[in-house]
């Protein structure tokens, strides 16, 4: 029997982009428009869902590292 995070039991979407995106530098975008809405009157992420992200995102840091594409673009031509 597995057990599933909150992310993947609510959010199973969620769950399976941040499966494909982990160890990449989108992951850290990804993550970040999540975590931050910027598109205002959207009603967020359970509080289990956000403590699971944003350990994720910790983590992620930790193994891999702070680049994001976007930092990844902007030094691609130096």
């Amino acid at each position: 029997m597995k057990i599933l995070s909150e992310v993947e039991k609510r959010f199973p979407h969620v769950a399976r982009n941040i499966t494909l995106m982990w160890g990449c530098p989108e992951f850290i975008d990804y993550i970040n428009k999540l975590i931050v809405d910027d598109r205002g009157g959207r009603q967020g992420f359970p509080t289990e869902v956000l403590d699971e992200m944003l350990f994720l995102h910790r983590l992620h840091i930790t193994k891999h590292g702070e680049l994001s594409v976007r930092h990844f673009e902007s030094t691609l031509w130096r």
